[in-house]
């Protein structure tokens, strides 16, 4: 008895055969006591209605679909910044499920300072009806941290209600990667800055160039002005005298489609010049027409500065090694030239004893030894240059021997030049060869005189100098320590470079040829080196010369300078026993000590010596053996013979010896020596002063 509708939803089918879906609802009909008698059926085509439903829930499917999947977060918020929804993307990117998320505002989910940013950001958005693209953080299930970039906008749902959409891409490894290109661009700044380079960018049809910070300090540029620089400011930096070169350089590497590569200098406004390396590319369009450089430069003036002096260096150390191998070969020309000039002296003292006098033979005689006395003194300048002599060391104050010698000097120079003596207040005190000092001091003071032929001033310092690091950086020769200083400078007409650079090459002179030998300074050298000492000369042309001597400084007390004296060819009966290779040389030492009443055997080598001594009844009382010798040297032999006759006497003849510790030997009295050429007088004396020191141990010559 009630109106009642259908839920049958029944589809009518059409007379065409098409079917429209339809609602239907039913009513009872009554007559006048109230009795149904009858219905109504009231049907309603509901097509439309069904397509709206049908499309409404598409699109929420499709909605729904949209937000499931969109790669970034998505929300929306009340008015009180409260989730009323949100999709699965940002409960992935937060860790967490999106449902719990609904009801809840950034003050449940955050620290209360990343809340009230959330919250800010809200507020601005329902204030200004305005989307806001903005920078959030936000904190994530697990506790970190990270950021996100958000669009926030107004909404206003169906019901009028202001709502706040919102969507997000999560930028934390893209903000890491950002602030790593910013350290790396700084770091990138930093080396530039640090390794004085600069990198520039020329764009070609605009003439624009753009420059790096360092680029600007390199070239003495500005960065802060407003000026556009172009390749003019590059060019006008350029060196004068390097800018058609560099010019030719870019437009070979553009014709050519080379990599431009130069070193050139740079003038700055201030007037220093520095040397800058420079390397570019050029990039080309299609048709080969280029558009753009881009290249580095680095400041390379250190460099070019440590060049020049490593090639100075060099030259020093070529020079070193040539005088070096000139010295080699000077040592065995003056070995095999005092052997001719003992023999030559020799036999001329012995001619001289027997010829008579006044008579032309005397004279001759007395011409020939003269002119082997005086072959002697050039190979001792050759051995003195090569450093193969052997000294008569002594320790000595320098000053006492500059005194000395400048009385002699006096009488050297001329009376136009004016000597100045200027020495310390203190002990010089040194250790070497007196009479080698003097012969440098000689040698410096002729070769300063010959300088100042009109005139001039030479003054002579003797002072303690303590050498450091610093102070030995520019010569080649020297190390650090204690040293006594000579310095010898003059007036004169000073040097040029390449004249320095030979100055003691033996042989080589400035002046006419027969004015001098050219050994001079090469002697000076050769001493200084011997002592253990360096030398330092400056020296320019009429600018005069200034040498330096460095001798390591000798803490013993110094002996004081005594005249010594020679005595008188003395004679033995004893027997002597002679071994030299060269058979005039051991022929005249034989017949020299035969008239002096001495016993004389010879043999022509050690291994001849000692089978002779084996044959023997007794061994000699002294063997006198050279020191060079084929096969067994003299110290060898010497050796041999000590520990079989412990009591035999050696003495040792040489021209040189090329053995440092043999020499060493020699000058510190552990070893009797005689140099060649000798005489008849210090051969005899020699002989004589062996025997006679019976006191003294055999010492090994080790």
């Amino acid at each position: 008895g009630k109106t009642v509708g259908l839920a049958n939803h029944t589809v009518l089918v059409s007379k065409n055969g098409s079917e429209h879906p339809i609602d239907d609802c039913a009513s009872p009909i009554r007559d006048a006591e109230g009795r149904i008698i009858g219905a109504v059926l009231v049907f309603r085509d509901v097509t439309e209605k069904r397509r709206a439903e049908d499309a409404l829930k598409t699109s929420e499917a499709r909605f729904r679909a949209f937000m499931g999947n969109m790669p970034a977060g998505a929300w929306v918020l009340d008015r009180q910044s409260k989730c009323v929804f949100v999709n699965r993307f940002y409960g992935t990117m937060a860790g967490i499920d999106e449902t719990s998320l609904v009801g809840k505002t950034a003050f449940d989910l955050y620290p209360a300072e990343i809340a009230e940013q959330h919250q800010l950001n809200d507020r601005e958005v329902l204030g200004s009806q305005v989307p806001l693209e903005t920078v959030e953080t936000y904190v994530r299930a697990d506790g970190s941290v990270g950021e996100l970039l958000v669009v926030k906008f107004p909404m206003v749902e169906g019901s009028g209600a202001e709502l706040i959409g919102g969507v997000a891409i999560e930028i934390t490894e893209r903000k890491k990667v950002e602030q790593a290109l910013l350290q790396s661009e700084e770091r990138l700044r930093l080396a530039l800055s640090a390794g004085q380079m600069g990198t520039f960018d020329w764009e070609i049809q605009s003439n624009h160039v753009v420059w790096s910070q360092s680029h600007y300090q390199l070239f003495g540029y500005d960065q802060n002005s407003n000026e556009t620089i172009s390749l003019q400011h590059f060019e006008d930096r350029v060196h004068p005298e390097d800018r058609e070169l560099v010019r030719d350089a870019i437009q070979r590497s553009m014709t050519e489609k080379t990599i431009y590569s130069l070193e050139h200098r740079i003038l700055l406004p201030d007037g220093s010049v520095r040397w800058i390396s420079g390397v570019g590319q050029f990039s080309f369009d299609e048709n080969g027409t280029p558009i753009r450089m881009v290249g580095i430069v680095s400041d390379i003036t250190k460099r070019k500065s440590d060049e020049l002096a490593l090639r100075a260096t060099e030259e020093r150390l070529r020079q070193s090694q040539k005088l070096e191998a000139i010295g080699q070969l000077a040592g065995g020309i003056a070995h095999d030239f005092n052997n001719l000039l003992t023999v030559v002296n020799g036999c001329g003292e012995l001619l001289l004893s027997v010829v008579p006098e006044p008579s032309e033979q005397h004279e001759l005689t007395t011409e020939i030894i003269a002119a082997g006395r005086r072959g002697a003194a050039l190979t001792n300048q050759l051995l003195a240059f090569s450093r193969q002599q052997v000294l008569n060391v002594e320790v000595f104050d320098l000053r006492q021997v500059i005194s000395g010698t400048v009385s002699m000097l006096r009488r050297l120079l001329t009376e136009n030049i004016k000597v100045d003596v200027q020495l310390a207040n203190e002990d010089c005190t040194i250790k070497t060869d007196i009479g080698q000092i003097e012969q440098v001091i000689l040698n410096l003071a002729v070769n300063a005189r010959d300088a100042m032929p009109q005139g001039g001033k030479l003054t002579i310092k003797a002072s303690n100098l303590k050498m450091t690091p610093d102070r030995i950086k520019d010569l080649p020769d020297a190390s650090v320590g204690n040293y006594v200083c000579l310095s010898v400078a003059d007036t004169g007409s000073g040097m040029s470079p390449d004249v320095k650079l030979r100055m003691f090459e033996p042989f080589f002179t400035t002046k006419p040829i027969g004015k001098e030998t050219g050994l001079g300074l090469s002697t000076v050298y050769g001493i200084v080196r011997q002592s253990g000492g360096f030398m330092s000369v400056e020296s320019e042309l009429g600018q005069g010369t200034v040498i330096q001597i460095y001798l390591p400084a000798e803490q013993a007390v110094a002996t004081p300078l005594q005249n010594q004296s020679t005595a008188g060819p003395l004679t033995g009966h004893e027997f002597v026993l002679v071994v030299e290779d060269d058979p005039a040389v051991r022929a005249l030492a034989v017949q020299i000590l035969k008239r002096q009443g001495y016993r004389l055997e010879a043999a022509e080598n050690g291994a001849a010596a000692l089978s002779l001594c084996e044959q023997l009844p007794q061994p000699p009382d002294v063997v006198l053996t050279d020191v060079i010798m084929p096969g067994m040297s003299g110290r060898e032999l010497g050796e041999i013979l000590l520990a079989r006759y412990p009591h035999i006497r050696i003495g040792y003849l040489s021209g040189y010896t090329a053995d440092e510790m043999f020499r060493q030997g020699i000058e510190e009295n552990r070893v009797s020596f005689l140099s060649k050429p000798y005489t008849l007088e210090s051969l005899t004396t020699f002989v004589r002063q062996i025997l006679e020191v019976r006191s003294r141990p055999h010492t090994s010559t080790k």
